[in-house]
């Protein structure tokens, strides 16, 4: 695969992962709103996406210049499926709109806001790095 060919996968994955997991959390919200009893199984498919996209990145032949771009991809991935993941399943130990699951849903968001948001950051700058170099180099 070519440098700028991994470019585009890890690109569109990264969008693709993000669109998923926005639908997905708007589908648990209303899960948990309607007491649908979805909810399990919304989050069980949430793991199993993440997981595949994990398995697929460590399958993944990529570009030597693109190992820190690579592995920031991964760790982002990682911390979405191994702890956000965790955190859904604990809002529906709670009943909707209730103080605790208030509570519940306020740790999903710092878990976005602090370290998601800090993991996409350095996978930004790995990209801008990575990009920098393969433009000098072909």
């Amino acid at each position: 695969m070519s440098p700028q060919e991994y470019n585009e996968l890890i690109t569109s994955l990264h969008e693709t992962n993000w669109q998923y997991i926005d639908q997905s959390e708007t589908m648990l919200l209303e899960a948990q709103r309607y007491q649908s009893g979805e909810d399990s199984a919304i989050c069980a498919n949430i793991y199993d996406y993440l997981d595949e996209v994990s398995n697929r990145l460590d399958t993944l032949r990529y570009p030597t210049e693109a190992e820190k771009f690579h592995l920031s991809a991964i760790k982002l991935i990682t911390f979405l499926r191994d702890s956000v993941v965790c955190l859904y399943r604990q809002t529906s130990m709670y009943r909707a709109e209730t103080a605790e699951w208030y509570d519940s849903w306020a740790k999903v968001d710092s878990a976005f806001k602090l370290k998601a948001s800090a993991l996409e950051d350095s996978l930004i700058v790995a990209q801008k790095k990575f990009t920098e170099e393969i433009s000098i180099n072909y």
